[in-house]
């Protein structure tokens, strides 16, 4: 009778050895799938804040308001840098996005336009990551 009840112990003791690495498994994952979310949510937030700077660069292009061809601006959670160049009828414009934590950069994305002026206008020919 004895080596029966030890054989149900040790066996109940494996189910419950198999249900806890099952458990512990299923929460490693979520946890590896909620940070690689997180690590895409911050790439595609510096993408959108580096357009943001390229449209808010030609935005001040367009209207005259533009001062200075290096300038930063925060935006959101994060902050843009500009780097505009202009010779004679073509110019371009560096984005440089990030998504800040704190004072920390956690994602950076660089975009860069090219593009041509005609008639005081500046308009976009090629846009490409850098």
């Amino acid at each position: 009778m004895r080596k029966a009840r030890g054989g149900i112990l040790i066996t109940i003791l494996v189910i419950f050895m198999i249900i806890s690495l099952l458990i512990t498994l299923l929460f490693s994952t979520i946890i590896y799938i909620q940070k690689r979310a997180i690590l895409q949510i911050r790439k595609i937030d510096s993408k959108l804040i580096a357009e943001a700077g390229i449209e808010e660069c030609l935005f001040k292009l367009n209207t005259g308001q533009m001062y200075y061809h290096v300038y930063e601006e925060n935006f959101g959670n994060g902050k843009y840098e500009i780097h505009f160049i202009e010779y004679e009828d073509i110019f371009s414009i560096e984005s440089a996005g990030h998504v800040m934590n704190g004072t920390n950069i956690v994602s950076t994305y660089r975009a860069k336009v090219k593009g041509s002026i005609r008639n005081r206008r500046y308009i976009i020919n090629e846009y490409e990551r850098l």
